[in-house]
């Protein structure tokens, strides 16, 4: 190996694991400028810089980094195989190879980080009963995986329970799950709603020493203002093995234009749910 491609190769591998430690690095920027802009909510100039700061040291960890990973460990290996070879060629595979390289390091990392599963159905609708499975999971709702791969919670479509049809949800944890977020088991569905319209939002649960945390808020577009209904139903307001209703009003803030439903199990034990509704209030 002559020297320039020694020195090539040098590069290229310093700008590996430069994009390697880039990605924690970016997820923990990430969390630290989300956390301080809320904290400056008050303060719309200095929370909005800090929310893009957030948004581009998310998109650094999830894109740039395992892009630039993928492409400079490529590109080593084609200085490296390709010394003594005439140069078109190392040429020609710098400029090839390396672009599918990144869209497959970044596809595999998405695939790796992903924190929910859905199934579609769209003949199913909101399918607020659960009465639609797919792979058995309900259809168009999606469901936080990752504490049921870990093994640290269960989720089951249980048709013995149902307060509404044949099917309800249940989940299983083994362990408590402080807070909420994705990783905490649960589910949600994205659903289209008119701006400054009202909706009645209704579940049923069943519980057996667990909790539900509910988030009800909108989402898209990411603009203020956000009004969301969020209400923790434990054992003391479901009691115990009953099934009990719980509804809520949600006007939907302009220019927001949907409602999504955040449904987390937080206690150990078992926790039903069914029969959740999204109407228009005009219809009760």
């Amino acid at each position: 190996m002559d020297a320039s491609t020694g020195k090539r190769t040098k590069q290229l591998l310093i700008a590996v694991v430069a994009f390697l430690l880039g990605f924690p690095v970016f997820v923990i920027l990430h969390g630290v400028f989300d956390a301080m802009a809320q904290l400056a909510s008050g303060l719309a100039l200095v929370s909005g810089a800090l929310g893009v700061l957030s948004v581009i040291c998310f998109y650094a960890a999830l894109f740039v980094c395992p892009a630039g990973f993928a492409s400079c460990l490529v590109a080593a290996l084609i200085v490296r195989l390709t010394d003594g070879q005439p140069k078109w060629l190392s040429g020609i595979l710098l400029a090839v190879v390396p672009v599918p390289a990144c869209l497959v390091a970044v596809l595999l990392l998405l695939q790796a980080l992903s924190l929910s599963k859905t199934e579609r159905d769209e003949a199913a609708g909101f399918n607020g009963s659960f009465e639609v499975v797919s792979s058995g999971l309900p259809a168009n709702w999606a469901v936080y995986h990752r504490p049921l791969r870990d093994g640290q919670a269960e989720f089951f479509v249980d048709t013995t329970e149902a307060v509404h049809g044949d099917r309800a949800v249940k989940f299983q944890l083994h362990k408590a799950f402080p807070g909420h977020g994705w990783s905490s088991p649960g589910l949600f569905q994205l659903t289209d709603a008119d701006p400054g319209q009202t909706y009645d939002v209704s579940l049923w649960v069943k519980n057996r020493g667990s909790a539900v945390r509910l988030r009800i808020t909108s989402e898209f577009p990411d603009e203020e203002p956000k009004t969301p209904i969020i209400d923790t139903i434990g054992i003391d307001r479901t009691g115990e093995d009953e099934w009990r209703q719980f509804s809520y009003i949600y006007t939907v803030p302009p220019p927001h234009h949907d409602i999504r439903l955040d449904l987390h199990a937080m206690e150990p034990g078992m926790v039903w749910i069914d029969d959740v509704r999204v109407v228009p209030a005009r219809d009760r």
